[in-house]
């Protein structure tokens, strides 16, 4: 009985250790997103909605749209979610794309 505690203690602690570290990963996701794309780092403007730029973003769409994610202070982008799962993020400045994922 004794085996059966200590690996189903294990196996639980091993859960708890992986849940912890993808959650705290997350604490750090606009950082990352900046690393990973410089331009959103030190791009420049308002993250006031601003309807000129959302239709260019909107006109740029690689397809239908179905969810708008409007910039904010760590992540200064419109973040489009595209039907099928797709998303994109584009420029506040001008609406331009930055990349597709």
């Amino acid at each position: 009985m004794r085996w059966l505690h200590r690996w189903v203690g294990v196996t639980l602690a091993l859960f708890a250790v992986l849940s912890a570290s993808s959650g705290a990963l997350l604490l750090w996701s606009d950082e990352y997103t900046q690393w990973r794309y410089p331009s959103i780092r030190y791009s420049q403007g308002s993250t006031e909605p601003n309807a000129t730029v959302i239709e260019a973003a909107l006109a740029q769409a690689s397809g239908p749209v179905q969810t708008l994610g409007m910039p904010r202070p760590g992540l200064p982008v419109y973040h489009l979610y595209l039907k099928g799962g797709d998303q994109a993020y584009h420029s506040i400045t001008d609406g331009s794309l930055i990349d597709t994922f």
